[in-house]
């Protein structure tokens, strides 16, 4: 009886953050799976959709590009302000390679937008392709002596390009 009930409780807990229809949400799920993160990819999309509204795989596309550009943007006021308030050489170091990276992935998010609009969906895997390896070579794990302050950030930053990546294949398989 009692693991019946918390079981039930993870069952409210997992799907209380949906607001996606039910077709929209088979496509989130399709999504989310391949990622690192399934909670945050889940909530990251039903944040951007109205509450029982149906979405198809171009929308959901459109979201994760979105998100990833303003995480872009964002880590990027947020890791110049605090590379002008770092001592520690490496990671100042870090900081910098990372601000070089983050602005790398500017372009391709960009470009996907394009892409996506005119539902080019092999330009925008091609777009898109080069980001895992620009972020993980830029802004990979630091091994520092202090805290790296773009841990959150970063990690959130993955898992948008993958969320972006995995519906453009999606789109460009055609299986949507």
């Amino acid at each position: 009886m009692e693991r019946s009930m918390a079981a039930l409780f993870f069952a409210f807990l997992l799907f209380s953050n949906a607001v996606a229809g039910p077709q929209t949400q088979q496509l989130i799920d399709q999504i989310c799976r391949q990622t690192e993160d399934y909670g945050f990819c889940n909530k990251t999309f039903n944040q951007h959709i109205t509450v029982g509204q149906e979405t198809d795989m171009q929308g959901l596309a459109r979201i994760a590009l979105e998100q990833g550009l303003e995480n872009d943007t964002n880590t990027l006021v947020f890791a110049e302000q605090v590379a002008g308030q770092v001592s520690d050489k490496d990671l100042l170091n870090y900081i910098q390679n990372c601000i070089n990276g983050y602005l790398e992935i500017l372009e391709p998010f960009q470009d996907g937008f394009k892409a996506l609009s005119e539902k080019k969906y092999s330009d925008l895997v091609t777009d898109l392709r080069s980001t895992p390896q620009v972020h993980g070579s830029k802004c990979g794990s630091f091994k520092g002596r202090v805290p790296n302050p773009l841990d959150e950030r970063n990690r959130e930053m993955r898992i948008l390009i993958t969320m972006s990546l995995n519906a453009a294949y999606i789109l460009s398989r055609g299986r949507v």
